[in-house]
């Protein structure tokens, strides 16, 4: 697959507002390798440091607090970052974009309260000094309103089917937010709201899209892609070295050694051990050397970004014939397979094998 740089926002996706919109492309330029992006009020310019364990941290000014956790896709689907394990699945990006399009399918996903405010530990940069300060911060963004459209197309082409589909939801005491299954928690924002929901019928249209008409499918996911997809820039060391490293150690391999060996294959440098490689000038000409890559905005864009290389790849997507959720596969698929839907696949097989006890039945009456 396609390397990819995901960006996961803590407390809300959406680009709507101008402030926000604006600090995002600031992080954005500033960015040098941190794995973690601040976005606090009261700035003068970009700041960076180095927290415990050699994580390094960029924070930039805005209008409004956002913490951000930077990770990278390997070509192998496996992912590198803080708590990757935890955030995505197994520690990769496989099958998530299948539960992303059917995800009312399963009924995994509800709308439930949801407080406006969120406490975390936020840094305060004073006279050169860093302190982490409890707050508490709101658990979503403002949006423009019709008068001043928001520099976001996404938001502008959401903002009528959301205000008319959960019109209601704003008349009632509390705040709503979306409350997804397990597996695709880790990916969302505590802010959960309507927009991720909406982005996500727009993918399963665009998929639903692709089964009669893979050309225009694609020309639609490259239209819905921004300004959640865009190009960024990562070294080869964490597109490359260290998801081949995470994928050797789930492998129960020894993941410097796999690694070492594959760096001398392919680059013909041979290094004892990764701490001393990295010191090395051959290490930063070949490992630190920065590359373009597909940069994603929290899982609007994780989702536009996994949907719009399938279809480019030539892959359009089928609906079972039994049960109508859209699937993978090749031209000849027509049902649910274990993967696609453990509970449909189970249920066709049980109605193949009464099918087939009756054709026997009869058989034998002759």
């Amino acid at each position: 697959m396609r390397p990819l740089q995901v960006w996961l926002p803590t407390l809300s996706t959406s680009l709507a507002d101008r402030a926000v919109f604006a600090a995002v492309r600031t992080a954005f330029q500033a960015w040098n390798g941190e794995s973690i992006v601040w976005l606090l009020p009261g700035l003068g310019g970009p700041t960076q440091w180095t927290e415990r364990e050699s994580q390094r941290v960029l924070a930039v000014p805005a209008a409004h607090v956002e913490r951000v956790y930077v990770y990278h896709v390997g070509e192998n689907g496996w992912v590198w970052g803080p708590e990757s394990m935890n955030r995505f699945p197994g520690g990769r990006v496989e099958g998530l974009l299948d539960t992303w399009i059917n995800l009312w399918e399963e009924k995994g996903c509800t709308f439930a309260p949801m407080s406006d405010s969120y406490v975390m530990d936020v840094p305060a940069v004073e006279d050169g000094s860093l302190q982490m300060e409890g707050q508490t911060v709101p658990t979503s963004t403002p949006v423009g309103d019709d008068s001043t459209p928001a520099q976001c197309a996404l938001y502008r082409r959401m903002a009528v089917p959301v205000r008319q589909k959960f019109f209601h939801l704003s008349l009632l005491p509390y705040s709503l937010g979306v409350q997804l299954p397990e597996r695709l928690a880790g990916l969302c924002p505590v802010g959960g709201s309507i927009y991720e929901i909406v982005a996500q019928k727009k993918t399963k249209q665009i998929a639903s899209q692709s089964v009669t008409d893979v050309d225009r499918a694609v020309w639609q996911a490259k239209d819905f892609a921004p300004p959640y997809v865009t190009e960024g820039r990562a070294t080869r060391e964490a597109l490359w070295l260290w998801p081949l490293f995470m994928a050797s150690q789930a492998a129960g391999l020894d993941g410097g050694a796999v690694v070492l060996d594959e760096i001398e294959i392919r680059f013909g440098l041979r290094f004892r051990d990764l701490d001393a490689a990295k010191q090395t000038d051959a290490w930063r000409r070949t490992m630190a050397r920065p590359e373009p890559v597909r940069r994603v905005w929290g899982p609007i864009g994780l989702f536009a970004a996994l949907l719009l290389e399938r279809l480019e790849a030539g892959q359009a997507f089928r609906v079972c014939e039994r049960c109508g959720r859209v699937i993978s596969g090749t031209r000849k698929k027509r049902f649910c397979g274990p993967r696609d839907s453990a509970a449909c696949y189970r249920q066709r097989r049980a109605e193949d094998q009464r099918r087939s006890r009756k054709i026997r039945g009869k058989q034998l009456g002759r």
